[in-house]
Order: structure tokens, then sequence, then C-alpha cells
């Protein structure tokens, strides 16, 4: 038996001397607990060990007395840090990711001059990274993400000629020497995300990472002027996120032109300002575009967005532009190539009619064209979207009409506030939503909310509308409602339905500047995550107490 694999057991030993001669052992998910027995290190012709999920504390200094290891996985074993794995000078392959580990890199690991592959990611370690790991140059993928490694990122590390893989993410690493890197002429992935990097990207980044498919510096504090070309050579990148940090000036040119196998790009939440590049519309492998929320002062990226920056992106899917101060000049009858999952321009131009082009979207799960400048009603092919939608955000425009009902309409939330819109509000928004804000419009009623039998909806904001008259008393069924805010409607009357006293899982309830009378339905003392009740009946004085 050359390579057996007995994981995913709830085995309490090893048995068996048969095992002796084994070569690949994975005992993942095994529950291992007490002593091992004899035969688990006689086994001398063992070159791979898989010790994922044990709790195999005690014996490590066994298994660093075997040479003949080449690989070595102990993932979520719940370990201190072995030193005596230096011991074993053969190693090749040392997976200890996703434990408990604290402290620091054993020195003892400079021993380990085989090295190709180390994964210590997921843990707790800390203290800076010792420089002799920029002297192992065998290696080929190196993982230290999810940490608390410190101060400054080794310049031995640009030493590392045959390394393909470094993720250094989600540290606490400073300094500005990107330029490290720059000779890593193998190298396929880099993430540094996460961390605390400064300074400027320098123009001859990239400049020999032409194997680079995938690079992550976000969430960092590199600043100063974008860089002109860093990307020039980088001709095979495909993923490229540069968001949350502190860029400013105009998006640079090479990303269009140098970088034509990107499918990812992100430059949200940066300061960069100006026009969208128009080639951007030529990187037909694009499938995420994110310059969401680009601004320094008042300046925003801006400028005019045409069919042209949208010509060969077939492979389109997310299209984030939101928080910037873009015009969509594209005709009415504009079909675009694309079908998106994701739509965020809000606080972009789109209006002021209604955005025809959203009628070709037909499987996108997230829209938010909210403050666009929409003054029109929404058309009923808007409310034919047969998949089920996560989040549609169409408030702050200037929306009016009436919605009619609609059958196949689906989502999670709905955000129509802050428009004109009037009459009853449909049956179906009620049915199908779990976050439901129409406040600010001018709805009239809610009586179709008692043809729903069963609804999901926890959320429901009508306040600041026109609705009048009697609450009906069908509540019960909206046994999910969290928050409910019926406030300055101004003329809703009578008192307050006796089957809103029933849903006990209320936390706020708003009443407030209506025309209700009599008092509030006893059963609410019952509702023990009721916290925030605003409401005043004309010509009550007693006062409700909770609980």
């Amino acid at each position: 038996m050359a390579d057996p694999t007995i994981s995913g057991n709830n085995l309490s030993s090893l048995i068996g001397n048969s095992m002796v001669s084994f070569q690949h052992l994975d005992l993942s998910e095994t529950r291992l607990e007490g002593l091992t027995p004899e035969t688990f290190w006689n086994m001398t012709s063992l070159s791979h060990l898989i010790l994922y999920k044990n709790g195999l504390v005690p014996f490590l200094k066994v298994f660093a007395t075997w040479q003949a290891y080449d690989t070595l996985i102990l993932v979520a074993t719940f370990l201190l840090v072995p030193k005596c794995l230096g011991n074993m000078t053969l190693l090749e392959h040392l997976d200890l990711c996703d434990n408990d580990f604290v402290g620091s890199i054993p020195e003892a690991f400079g021993n380990l001059v085989t090295f190709t592959y180390l994964n210590l990611s997921t843990n707790y370690l800390n203290d800076s990274i010792p420089k002799f790991l920029g002297n192992m140059t065998l290696f080929k993928f190196v993982d230290l993400h999810d940490n608390s490694f410190n101060g400054s990122i080794p310049k031995d590390f640009g030493n590392m000629a045959t390394l393909t893989y470094l993720d250094l993410g989600m540290n606490y690493f400073k300094g500005s020497n990107l330029i490290t890197f720059e000779n890593l002429s193998t190298l396929t992935y880099l993430a540094l995300d996460s961390n605390q990097l400064e300074g400027v990207i320098p123009n001859s980044f990239g400049k020999k990472l032409s194997s680079l498919v995938f690079l992550d510096l976000s969430k960092n504090e590199l600043d100063s002027s974008s860089p002109k070309c860093f990307g020039k050579n980088l001709t095979s990148l495909a993923y490229l996120d540069l968001s949350k940090n502190k860029l400013e000036g105009s998006i640079p040119e090479c990303f269009s032109n140098n970088m034509m196998l990107l499918t990812y790009i992100a430059l949200g939440n940066n300061q960069l300002e100006g026009p969208i590049l128009e080639a951007f519309g030529n990187m037909s492998a694009l499938e995420q575009l994110d310059l969401k929320n680009n601004k320094l002062a008042d300046n925003l990226l801006e400028g005019v967005i045409s069919k042209a920056h949208f010509s060969e992106l077939l492979k389109l899917n997310v299209l984030d532009f939101r928080l910037n101060k873009l015009i969509f000049n594209v005709s009415y009858a504009w079909v675009p190539r694309f079908r998106l999952d994701t739509i965020c321009l809000s606080s972009s131009k789109l209006g002021p009619k209604f955005p025809r082009w959203l009628q070709t979207q037909d499987v996108y799960s997230w829209l938010d064209i909210s403050n666009t400048g929409v003054s029109d009603s929404i058309p009923s092919w808007f409310w034919d979207h047969r998949n089920l939608i996560d989040s549609v955000n169409l408030s702050n425009n200037q929306l009016s009409g009436m919605i009619g009902n609609h059958s196949y309409f689906s989502t999670n939330a709905i955000d129509l506030s802050s428009n004109q819109l009037e009459g009853a509000v449909p049956m179906f928004l009620f049915r199908e939503a779990i976050i439901l804000n129409l406040s600010r419009n001018k709805f009239s009623s809610i009586n179709s909310m008692c043809g729903v039998a069963y609804v999901n909806l926890k959320v429901l904001d009508i306040s600041r509308n026109q609705l009048a008259g009697k609450l009906s008393n069908c509540w019960s069924q909206f046994n999910k409602l969290v928050i409910i805010s019926l406030a300055n409607n101004y003329e809703l009357s009578g008192e307050i339905p006796t089957s809103i006293g029933s849903l006990t899982n209320i936390n706020s309830l708003r009443l407030t500047n209506n025309k209700f009378t009599g008092q509030l339905p006893l059963s609410l003392k019952e509702c023990e995550n009721l916290v925030v009740l605003m409401w005043e009946a004309i010509n009550y004085q007693e006062q409700y107490q909770l609980g």
C-alpha cells in the first residue's frame, strides 16, 4: 500500500503494523488523541504526512528525527510553533496553516535549505519576518497571510529567483519597499493587501514581472500621484486590486494600453480624479470594473461615459462606478454587449429618462442607480426580472407614477425612498422583500399587504407618505418583522390594530405624527425585543410602559 487515505474517520488511535511500509499517509480529521503507537514512527518509508485537524501535540519531536519527510501538513492541530521541525533537513513542503500558532518563525527553519513550499497562513504569528527566509532561494510558494507580522518586508525576498506565489496580506507590514519584488521574474501571484505599506508605486515596479497574473495591493496607504506606467510590462496580469489606498491623479493609461488580459480591476476608494479612460472599452477579457468612491475634497472621477467605453467588454459582469460624477451619454436604444451581475452607478448621471439599456440586463443580482437624476416613471418591463435579486436601490431620484402588480419580481431588499411614487403599494413588494424602504413618497395605501399569505419581511419603512384612514388588522402574518415605521403620514387614524401586538420579534415601532386614537395593544408588553416605541394618540393621556 503506497498511498492510503483514511481521512475523515473518527479513529482514536492508529492500528496495525502493516502501515510501516506506507509512503503517503493522510490522517486528516481523524481526531487522534492520546499516545501514538510505536508503528507510527517506525514508518521509515513515509515521505508525505498530513495531520489536518488532529490533537497530536506531544510527538512533533519524534517526527523531527524523521529525515525521510519531504512533505508535512499540520492544519488546525492547535500546536505551538515546533522548533524541532528545523531538524527535518530534507523537508520540501511544509503546511502549518489554520492553527493557533503564536510567536515568531523559529530560526531553526533556516536549516531547511530544501524548502520549496511554506504555508503558515491564518495563525497568530507576530514579530518580524526572519531574514533567513529571503536566503532560501528554492522557494516556489510562500503564504504568510492572515497573521500579525510587522516591521518591513525583508529586502532579501527579492533573491527568491524561483518564487511563483507570494501572499503576505492581512498583516502589519510597513515601509515603502515595493522595489523589493521588481526582479522576481517567475512570480505569478503577489498579494500584499491589508497592510500598512506607504509611499509611491515606483515606475520600475513590474518592469520584469511579465509573468505576474495576480496583484493585490489593496487596503494599504500607498499615496502620491498615481504611477504613470508601472504596469507597462505586466502583460500577463489578469487581476489588479489597488482599492482603498490614497492614490491621486488620473487613472494611468498603461492600465488599458498594456494590460489587455485583465479580468478584474479595482481602483475604488482612492482619491483619483479626471475622466474614465475610453481605452477600457478595448479590454475584451474584463469581467469586473470597480472605480467606486474616488474623491479628494470636491474632486471626483468625472466626465462622459459613452458606448465606446464598453465596446469590447463582452465578459463584463461587475460595473461599479458608485459615488462618482460620471455622465452616461448613451443613446436610448443602446444595447450593451455584456450581461451584468452587479450594477452600481449611484451618483452618476443616467437620467432624465429611465435607462432603457437595463432591460437587456436579465441576470443581475445587485442594482444601485440611486441619485442618478432619473425623473421618469418606472417602466413595467423593469418588474419582469425573473431571477432573485439581492438588492435594488432606486432611491433619491424623481421617479413618479404608480407601480402595478407583477408576478415574477423577487428581491431581498428594495429601496424606493425619496421619490414621488404614488397610489397603492402593490402586493408583490410585500410578498418578496426582506427589507422594504418606501419612505418619502406619495403612497396612499398599504391594504394590499392583507392579500399576502406568507412573507419574509423584516424591515418596513413607509414613513413620510400619504397613507390615510385605518390600518388593516392583518399584521399577524408578518411575524418576522423587526422594524416598522409608519411615522409622519399625518392622516393615519383609528386604533392601532391588535395584530401588531402579535409581532413578537419587533424591535422598533414608530407611529408618531399621525391621528391614531385609543391605546396600544396590551400584547406589545410581551414583545421582549421591543426597544424603540414612538407614538402618540389623540386624546389619550395614560402613560404606556413596556414590560
